[in-house]
């Protein structure tokens, strides 16, 4: 299957990597231990397929253009400080922080999509200890988090999960709200402008 799959683009490749998937649990099944959960055969199945088709899905075609352009922009928000986009910088420190920006680091050398979109989750729940999810600061404390910890092709990254992970985790709140802020997240920095940041704003809510 990996050396013939032609990838179509968008949403067609994930519903045919599922349905792959779906048919080897299916074989797997019978052979699969009682008593075990068969969440492991899914993961199991889901890392060994992913991890051969990365190379034809990840990062290619347009994916890998947008890569560059996002990597750009955050290139000029290098200079960024919590100050710039309404975060104290106490709020930026300690070991939750630090686990956060090692999560969301660490994103690109995971092959499966629900690894990668683990690794979001994990991140948000860290930095959900220094601010609560429903405050209206913490898409820009973890869009501080993504500038720190600059992620290699988090446009390929995010994609990605959207295109392959299971529907249900998507829209799960447990994970996919998770990364629906992770991409509010993304889409904030892509539309700053360094210009208007030269100066620390301070009060934002």
């Amino acid at each position: 299957f990996a050396e013939s799959f032609e990838p179509a683009g968008g949403s067609a490749d994930g519903e045919a990597v599922r349905a792959l998937l779906a048919s080897l649990e299916e074989e797997a099944a019978a052979l699969w231990p009682a008593g075990w959960p068969a969440a492991a055969l899914h993961e199991g199945l889901e890392r060994y397929v992913m991890g051969l088709l990365l190379p034809k899905v990840f990062a290619t075609g347009a994916d890998a253009v947008e890569d560059k352009v996002l990597s750009a922009q955050l290139d000029t928000l290098a200079f960024i400080g919590g100050a710039h986009v309404g975060i104290d910088e106490s709020q930026a420190v300690g070991p939750d922080w630090e686990a956060a920006l090692g999560e969301l680091g660490g994103i690109n050398s995971l092959a499966a999509p629900a690894d990668k979109m683990g690794a979001v989750v994990r991140a948000c729940a860290r930095l959900s200890a220094l601010v609560a999810p429903s405050d209206g600061s913490f898409v820009r404390l973890l869009a501080l988090a993504i500038l720190r910890a600059r992620p290699a092709r988090l446009h390929s990254n995010l994609e990605y999960v959207a295109r392959f992970v299971d529907p249900h985790q998507l829209w799960s709140p447990e994970a996919g709200e998770p990364f629906t802020i992770a991409r509010a997240a993304v889409q904030y920095l892509a539309h700053l402008d360094p210009a208007a940041l030269s100066t620390p704003s301070h009060g934002r809510g």
